[in-house]
């Protein structure tokens, strides 16, 4: 029986999204893949394998990919739409009951007041919004992660609900600034982020970056992101820079032409931060030196780096 079941209020939550049924199908609808994870699509069966000149071989070790692409036909429509969000959903309240027993196991061993206890996740998965369907992208849907800590008792964190911009490299800092001990002191110059809880914490912008690979090990240019409450600023490699309004048209619209003064800063700000994760990561023990140049190559694809 399906734990969950579509409705008229999920048919008009998915539509005012703006997720289009039919151009997922245009876009998907031939990767096989997709429909295996997303649908539930089962392939056909494979095809005999034939001697050589006795017609197509097939090598039934390499699957679908050395299929014909006109065999795989993978339906999508809205009723199949809004079935992937109720599988979804399944999935969030499957892991949602298994974080449950996790926390009563740990309060019913008397573990629980003694624990530091953290709920976050890598990433966030689009499902069909702005034509796409997975995760891997540098938009708020896959940026956006929750992120709950339960601290020991005895720690001087109270319970509560921050708003400022954080980052998962602020996890650690924030953990650890909660334990003491000199060990740590040598360790703690070493993290990029911040205790979030500390007097006077304020971060104004963070970056994040897209993931170069894509379906199939598809390679896509490199980008990164500035975002700040309002504004977040774009930058990929080889193309023109891209500005949002957050609080306006979202990530719908790039009004980098009425705000340039902004490009200009977030940019200016951007390259700043870039250049020096590069000379941070250049100065390295030797081991970072191969991600330092790499680094460095992706900035100036970017335009950044070089002689300017």
């Amino acid at each position: 029986m399906a734990l969950f079941r579509s409705d008229d209020a999920l048919r008009d939550w998915v539509r005012a999204r703006g997720i289009d049924a039919g151009a997922l199908a245009q876009r998907f609808g031939k990767d096989a893949g997709v429909g295996q994870r997303f649908f539930g699509w089962t392939p056909p069966p494979a095809e005999p394998e034939l001697p050589p000149g006795k017609g197509r071989f097939v090598d039934p070790d390499r699957g679908l990919k050395r299929r014909s692409a006109a065999r795989v036909s993978v339906p999508i429509d809205e009723e199949r739409v809004l079935a992937l969000f109720d599988r979804y959903d399944a999935c969030v309240r499957a892991v949602d009951d298994e974080i449950g027993r996790l926390v009563q196991a740990l309060k019913a061993g008397g573990r629980w007041e003694d624990a530091a206890f953290v709920f976050t996740a890598d990433h966030g998965q689009t499902l069909g919004e702005g034509n796409f369907l997975g995760h891997g992208r540098n938009t708020n849907l896959n940026t956006f992660v929750p992120l709950i800590v339960h601290f020991p008792s005895g720690t001087t964190a109270q319970p509560g609900r921050r708003g400022e911009l954080v980052s998962l490299v602020d996890l650690m800092p924030t953990l650890l600034a909660r334990v003491e001990g000199e060990a740590l002191a040598g360790f703690r110059g070493q993290w990029e982020g911040e205790d979030v809880l500390a007097a006077g914490f304020r971060r104004e912008e963070v970056l994040t970056t897209e993931s170069t690979e894509f379906h199939g090990a598809e390679e896509k240019p490199f980008e990164c992101a500035l975002q700040s409450s309002r504004w977040k600023y774009v930058q990929r490699a080889g193309g023109a820079p891209l500005l949002f309004d957050l609080l306006a048209s979202g990530e719908a619209l790039d009004v980098g032409a009425e705000h340039a003064e902004v490009v200009a800063e977030m940019g200016a700000r951007l390259k700043a931060l870039l250049a020096r994760r590069a000379a941070a990561g250049k100065a390295g023990d030797g081991k970072s030196d191969a991600e330092a140049e790499e680094l460095l190559k992706q900035l100036e694809a970017l335009g950044y780096g070089g002689d300017d």
